[in-house]
């Protein structure tokens, strides 16, 4: 898993630029739960920078060393006030073990997928239960499995688009191959990264990793079974409530 992870750090930022919608989610849940915030899977800080700027101290947990090398680097970049709100953590949130305990607890943006037994799911949840002091919030957001169902168990591979890095203007071609297994909930990624340089010869990168996706019910019962009472399902970071046709699933929980 650390592999995957190290590896897509080169594109994270690149390819998650005009990822923002649910920033602003988070930032209503952190500004009506408070300090301490405990984010599972920060990758380079796209959602625990905002959340220091706004003032909150934030406890930014990632299993990879080089996604929290890019956060360290603009952590530097940043005021001394700011930076110095966020805690930067590399370990691996099936065990986590801070020694303290957090208002809010967050797993962004399918993080929670890339744990693929249910003895990993029950960890991960695990820790963040033990880590948030009683009456704190829980919020995790993944893939609405519903629309996966109709995608061919077959392997595809689609371009996803061309992005462009305006500092270094390198040009990176994306590709997604997904090949799923709808009996055993797993599904097979590969992404595809082609920068083509100046000369007009391209550098190809290929990773691979696994996600478990999960349904609605079975979300639920895995939270109440460490312990969380489910407070809400919405189906989007506008907060809509969840149904056949959302995209997302975003459960809220209660400790």
């Amino acid at each position: 898993m650390t592999h995957f992870f190290d590896d897509l750090a080169r594109f994270y930022d690149l390819d998650h630029a005009f990822v923002r919608e649910d920033v602003e989610m988070y930032r209503q849940f952190a500004a009506q739960a408070g300090s301490p915030i405990l984010e599972l899977g920060c990758g380079t800080g796209r959602i625990a920078l905002p959340l220091a700027r706004d003032g909150h101290e934030v406890a930014a947990v990632d299993i990879s060393p080089a996604m929290l090398a890019a956060l360290r680097a603009k952590l530097s970049q940043e005021p001394p006030e700011v930076s110095a709100r966020v805690q930067v953590i590399q370990a691996d949130m099936r065990r986590l073990a801070l020694g303290r305990e957090f208002a809010l607890a967050l797993c962004p943006l399918n993080t929670f997928l890339h744990m693929t037994t249910q003895a990993d799911q029950l960890a991960a949840l695990g820790s963040a239960f033990r880590h948030l002091a009683p009456g704190g919030r829980l919020v995790v957001d993944v893939a609405s499995p519903l629309a996966l169902l109709l995608i061919p168990a077959g392997e595809t591979l689609s371009l996803q688009g061309e992005l462009r890095d305006a500092a270094t203007g390198r040009t990176v071609q994306k590709f997604t191959s997904m090949r799923f297994d709808h009996a055993r909930q797993m599904q097979y990624l590969t992404l595809i990264y082609d920068e083509v340089g100046a000369d007009g010869a391209v550098r190809r990168s290929t990773l691979h990793t696994e996600l478990r996706y999960v349904f609605r019910f079975e979300m639920q019962l895995l939270l109440e079974r460490v312990g969380f009472a489910v407070e809400a399902v919405y189906g989007s970071t506008d907060l809509e409530p969840y149904d056949a046709l959302s995209e997302k699933m975003i459960f809220v929980a209660r400790r």
